[in-house]
């Protein structure tokens, strides 16, 4: 930079401000509905040709729109032969409880591009008997994308009459709990009172499948009960649909001030100090546990063909502060001061906070304390920089 003295002392003024630009590497949004609501159902038995290649869909649930979360359960008849079969993890579905063909559930969310009827199952040849499925899906609207699910759900089998379903444990207030009962011929099956029935089909006289629902609070589902109209084989599903949790209606969220200015100096022949604060708030909906860090980057603060030095500003110091509906206080694991890199190109940023994994949660304001070195030879003037930060996930 240039080597100049000012020639009056007292009358020279340089002011710097920052310009600031803000980018993130946020989460994919969440649903912030404030409970899981059951949205409709689409259950039906197929009765398929003996023979040669062949598929089973079911249509989607009535009113489910994009971001949706769809379950499905299918019960196939273990008859005959089937070549060539893909189960609806081939069909852009993941796989959710269940390896037998008597009982497998699935889900995916809605999106956009969605057909009106889901393929669930495909095979290239069937020999045999005919082949028998049912299936049961339902739509779910307010779950949780980043978690959908509790835990990965509870299965048991038997037989009898009468059904003890399985418990598992809700997260989150405003959960469902869904539970399935696939059977092995066309019995009817009813649910115990607490559950509403969803679907109750059967196909001919090999399978059946009944689905319902129970909002749920966080805890162990309460224990709940089927009974079939006669005595026979079954398998029995629970799984919990998660709800938004608190903090977590998606990404790591900044707002920020659109510039930030150091106050005038008053030059005299030394070297001085320009010092201001500035707050930023970052808001993580993640409710990953994550954590995350914000990063700084500038250009030089410049007047003209004048600049100050490369290190000329530093962060001093920073003081947090709860936003409304903060869940967790971050835990910083940067030390001040810390220089902010400067250069005519901005360099490699540098970190200036960092809220450790399990911490800050929810909206965090931060109070940043920040200095500007003039030195004793700097030139009269306004000079600006502009500055990028950077929040992202993970510490």
């Amino acid at each position: 930079m240039p080597s100049l003295t000012p020639s009056l002392s007292n009358v020279l003024a340089v002011a710097a401000v920052a310009m600031v630009m803000l980018t993130g590497a946020a989460a994919a949004p969440g649903i912030a509905d404030a409970a899981v609501s059951f949205r409709s159902a689409s259950c039906a038995p197929a009765n398929l040709s003996a023979t040669g290649a062949g598929s089973f869909s079911l249509p989607k649930p009535t009113g489910a729109v994009t971001g949706d979360l769809l379950v499905v359960t299918l019960n196939k008849a273990n008859v005959g032969t089937y070549d060539g079969l893909a189960w609806p993890d081939g069909h852009g579905w993941t796989a959710l409880i269940g390896t037998s063909d008597t009982a497998r559930s699935y889900y995916r969310f809605v999106t956009a591009g969605d057909p009106s009827s889901y393929t669930l199952l495909t095979w290239t040849s069937h020999s045999g008997s005919t082949a028998e499925i049912v299936g049961a899906m339902t739509a779910y609207s307010g779950a949780f994308t980043t978690t959908p699910f509790a835990t990965a759900g509870a299965e048991v089998s038997g037989s009898g009459a009468s059904i003890a379903l399985p418990n598992t444990t809700s997260s989150y207030a405003g959960s469902m709990r869904v539970s399935i009962v696939a059977i092995g011929d066309d019995r009817t099956n009813s649910f115990s009172s607490g559950l509403t029935e969803d679907c109750d089909v059967e196909s001919g006289a090999d399978v059946g499948i009944s689905s319902a629902h129970e909002p749920v609070g966080v805890g162990t589902t309460p224990s709940r009960t089927a009974t079939q109209s006669g005595s026979g084989v079954w398998v029995a599903q629970t799984y919990v649909i998660n709800s938004v949790p608190p903090c977590g209606t998606g990404g790591v969220n900044p707002s920020w001030p659109g510039s930030i200015a150091f106050p005038a100096v008053t030059l005299d022949g030394t070297a001085q100090t320009s010092s201001t604060t500035a707050t930023l708030t970052i808001d993580d909906q993640t409710a990953s546990g994550a954590g995350w860090h914000l990063d700084l980057t500038s250009t030089a603060f410049a007047n003209g063909g004048y600049r100050l030095p490369d290190d000329a500003t530093s962060i001093t110091g920073v003081t947090p502060s709860a936003g409304a509906g903060r869940c967790s206080a971050p835990v910083n694991a940067v030390s001040y001061p810390v220089i902010v890199p400067a250069g005519a190109a901005p360099p490699t940023a540098t970190r200036i906070f960092e809220a450790a994994a399990g911490s800050g949660a929810g909206p965090t304001n931060l109070a940043f304390a920040m200095a500007l070195s003039v030195p004793a030879v700097a030139r009269k003037g306004s000079y600006g920089a502009e500055w990028t930060f950077t929040v992202s996930s993970g510490p």
